[in-house]
């Protein structure tokens, strides 16, 4: 089985790919750039304020309470982890905020990895060429945001939603029958719940769960 992994995850460096790598390469770079303020973008004070918010909570959190009272709370109760995730990496002297950044950036590799994945994986299954459309509307679309991709957690919500609908597929072609069809709703499942209870909106896509799950 690790041999099979480190075969995939091969074939994902691949020549065919390496544009849609570069660009993303270069286009979060930029993006990190701008919200790590090594270079100005006009409207960054703009769109930072909701890190500065989740500093603010994750400090009342870390401090014994939860910021429920907060009018400015809107979120599922699990979101805390995700505005206490940064905490772990900005001992190293970077900074609340500039943490928060990076794992976003993380959130966001994650996503461009399953998306090429499940590209490359089809490519397989079919012996036709691969169609990265998705793969490039993750790439542009996110470089269209600006900075602001970094700077909320959606992102991460967003790599957990994908995880769920990529999990689905992978786990419908490699296994049969109902034992197929039981890890294939559980695996999705969980992910999308994980996604939900962090954000409410990946509780649509359980929409697509077979009755009685």
């Amino acid at each position: 089985m690790s041999a099979v992994r480190r075969l995939a995850s091969a074939s994902l460096l691949a020549p065919r790919y390496r544009r849609a790598w570069f660009w993303w390469g270069g286009s979060r770079f930029l993006l990190l750039l701008w919200s790590l303020q090594a270079l100005p973008y006009f409207s960054r004070g703009a769109v930072i304020g909701d890190v500065n918010i989740y500093h603010g909570w994750a400090d009342t959190m870390t401090g014994g309470s939860f910021p429920s009272s907060d009018p400015q709370w809107q979120y599922p109760p699990a979101a805390a982890l995700i505005m206490l995730a940064p905490k772990l990496i900005a001992h190293i002297g970077i900074g609340y905020v500039n943490s928060f950044f990076f794992v976003a950036l993380g959130a966001d590799a994650v996503v461009f990895r399953l998306l090429l994945g499940q590209a490359d994986r089809i490519a397989a299954e079919t012996g036709r060429e691969a169609h990265l459309a998705g793969v490039w509307a993750w790439v542009l679309g996110g470089f269209a945001l600006g900075p602001i991709l970094f700077m909320r957690y959606d992102v991460i919500v967003t790599a957990l939603a994908v995880g769920g609908m990529v999990a689905t597929v992978k786990a419908t072609t490699r296994r049969s029958g109902e034992r197929a069809d039981r890890i294939t709703w559980d695996l999705r499942g969980v992910l999308l719940g994980v996604g939900a209870v962090v954000k409410v909106w990946p509780v649509v896509l359980l929409a697509g769960l077979p009755g009685g799950r």
